[in-house]
């Protein structure tokens, strides 16, 4: 992956996906074994690089496919049955259907989409089992909990697979393999302005090693996934989804500004427990949790500068 010529572009294929090929793998391993997976994370995030990457992995027995388009099934089914067919694949091979932006089916619309998907992963295709994933943001993630979801009232159990930020071993990979040699004080001014967030540290490193111009390059980027992310952490308007709410626990960490243990944070927000929250905010990728085992808790930080300094400036409007 390359963040100095197309930084938006999702990172997927041979020296492209720097980090996270534990999560491919996974991915990709889970399919095989007839698993079908719902993916889940904030906006830019990662999860179509993942996607793309895990069915690079069996790419001649995959399709990987937007809700975006028009009828994104059947154009999949059909790529599907025709590879199968030019490969000579026998009936008992298992075909695998991974569907991007699935927040576009989570609404009535898209029903009938996600009752066609129910199927296939119930029934195959031409005597294939199929393995389906979906990934989404949070209105994907609520609408899988509720007992309505296609998916539910087809007995097919979604695994889910959340999505969360970079830890720093990958961070470091990253930054090794798109910058070559480090500059400790670009990278560390770099670090505490992006966090650990694939989607802000490729936008930075855009223009390496002239860190203003590229954040003056991505504002208008950023500041869509940032109030993307200030959206989801509000509790989902369908009234069977859990309800979740995130800012009270991301004001306190901006506030703090530092790693705050974990039953610190309970205390503080007079909380008997905070996990969910945690999840939530992690998965959108604005703060990091860490493992302490020494002190049997963990720890908790608001890493990202940037949309720390943009959060604070939209809370006192």
């Amino acid at each position: 992956m390359d963040g100095r010529l197309d930084w938006r572009a999702p990172a997927f294929g041979p020296d492209r996906f720097f980090v996270q090929p534990g999560a491919a793998s996974w991915l990709s391993e889970s399919v095989k074994t007839g698993q079908s997976v719902s993916v889940f994370g904030g906006a830019r995030i990662g999860k179509t690089s993942l996607l793309r990457q895990s069915g690079c992995l069996s790419w001649q027995r995959s399709a990987v496919v937007s809700a975006r388009r028009l009828d994104p099934v059947e154009d999949a089914v059909r790529w599907l049955l025709t590879q199968s067919r030019d490969q000579g694949l026998s009936e008992e091979e298992r075909l695998f259907l991974f569907v991007d932006d699935a927040d576009l089916l989570a609404g009535s619309d898209g029903r009938p989409y996600l009752a066609r998907l129910a199927t296939i992963a119930t029934d195959g295709l031409e005597g294939h089992p199929v393995s389906v994933c979906l990934a989404g943001t949070r209105l994907w993630r609520d609408a899988t909990l509720s007992p309505g979801c296609p998916f539910a009232q087809a007995d097919v159990r979604l695994s889910s697979f959340p999505l969360s930020v970079w830890d720093r071993s990958d961070v470091l990979a990253f930054l090794g393999g798109t910058v070559g040699v480090l500059d400790l004080d670009r990278i560390d001014r770099l670090t505490r302005m992006a966090g650990h967030h694939p989607f802000l540290l490729k936008g930075l490193i855009s223009r390496w090693p002239d860190l203003d111009a590229s954040l003056e390059a991505c504002r208008d980027d950023f500041e869509r996934a940032f109030a993307s992310w200030n959206d989801q952490m509000s509790p989902g308007s369908d009234p069977a989804a859990e309800g979740v709410e995130g800012h009270a626990l991301m004001r306190y960490l901006v506030e703090k500004g530092s790693a705050v243990l974990f039953d610190e944070a309970k205390e503080d927000l007079n909380r008997p427990s905070l996990k969910e929250e945690a999840d939530l905010l992690c998965w959108l990728g604005v703060i990091e949790r860490r493992p302490r085992r020494e002190a049997g808790t963990g720890t908790v930080h608001a890493t990202s500068g940037l949309f720390n300094r943009w959060y604070t400036a939209r809370s006192t409007v």
